[in-house]
């Protein structure tokens, strides 16, 4: 997938700038993205420990049922949702501020500009999504889940830049939609498009994308593939195990003895 990089309102790329002592994404300012140790780091308030903040990222091709997913999730665990923001136009039933920020592109280039991101990408249809690093930090400090959704180009961007996240622990999870193969998946994520959207218009191109995002489900740590009618099984038999390992302190095993 190839980025495009925002310009600003005069046409001109943004440069990259460097330190010189250590190298800082333009976007995050003070974000050190070249780390030689990985390890989460622990923040000290009133002399005491504050437990790992986990990042409990959601990645998938299009209609795999990422949204359904994480709102089951959430029913089930204290947490907060990271709102993103986009430039594309809300959709029925969509609150500004709740599912996402929307913003001119205008306005999403000041973003930009003023480090406001974590991760900036493009999708298929041309519109811009960012996750802003700001609520991520204020979560984390406080030992807090942050819940979220990007798409490949977003992680991967997220992945470089998560070590230098004060007291976190990304938990990146690919979400395959069900199916054999990959011709299998590209069938059931076609017939949902066409079931929520009722049109042809752009689903080529959207499912061409989703194959490329479907080879890339190796680069994810963990991998979750979406059956129908089994978003509670998931949840409870897959996903709340794997938090378990990282935070066992707030996913207690209900068969421990």
């Amino acid at each position: 997938m190839t980025t495009t990089t925002i310009a600003d309102q005069g046409g001109q790329q943004t440069p990259h700038r460097q330190t010189p002592k250590k190298p800082v994404d333009p976007r995050i300012p003070g974000v050190v993205t070249s780390r030689s140790d990985h390890k989460p780091r622990i923040v000290q308030m009133h002399d005491e420990p504050v437990p790992l903040g986990l990042w409990i990222l959601f990645c998938g091709p299009v209609a795999a049922g990422k949204g359904t997913i994480m709102t089951a999730l959430r029913d089930r665990i204290a947490s907060r949702f990271s709102v993103s923001y986009t430039t594309r136009s809300p959709r029925e039933g969509e609150v500004d501020g709740t599912h996402y920020h929307f913003v001119s592109e205008d306005d999403f280039r000041v973003l930009v500009r003023d480090g406001h991101f974590i991760e900036v990408a493009q999708s298929a249809n041309d519109h811009w999504y960012g996750t802003p690093i700001s609520p991520l930090i204020e979560c984390f400090d406080s030992g807090g889940i942050m819940i979220g959704d990007v798409d490949l180009e977003g992680m991967r961007q997220i992945r470089g830049k998560a070590a230098s996240l004060p007291n976190c622990v990304l938990v990146d999870i690919f979400y395959l939609p069900p199916g054999d193969t990959l011709d299998d998946q590209i069938v059931v994520l076609g017939r949902r498009i066409m079931t929520r959207e009722g049109s042809t218009d752009g689903v080529a191109g959207r499912l061409a994308r989703a194959a490329e995002e479907i080879s890339a489900a190796h680069e994810f740590s963990h991998r979750i593939v979406s059956r129908e009618g089994a978003v509670d099984q998931i949840v409870e038999e897959e996903i709340l195990p794997l938090l378990r390992s990282f935070r066992p302190d707030l996913f207690p095993d209900p068969c421990a003895v």
